[in-house]
């Protein structure tokens, strides 16, 4: 495939993994709120031999009346 593939709501990053180990992305953006989320999905990164080029932490919240 080669494109890119958004993760919305990632979780651990098994998606991601797989987006990239399986469906051969070429780049996977994860996106989580939950930092609990961080440490695991840098551990299953590692163990499936991806290297992450950032993981970037932001906060931010959006509202609109």
């Amino acid at each position: 495939m080669g494109g890119t593939v958004l993760d919305l709501g990632s979780n651990r990053g098994v998606f991601a993994i797989i987006a990239k180990k399986v469906m051969s992305a070429k780049t996977v953006v994860g996106v989580e709120p939950q930092a609990k989320y961080v440490m695991v999905n840098d551990m299953l990164s590692k163990a499936n031999g991806i290297v992450l080029e950032s993981n970037a932490r932001e906060v931010a919240f959006i509202a609109s009346n």
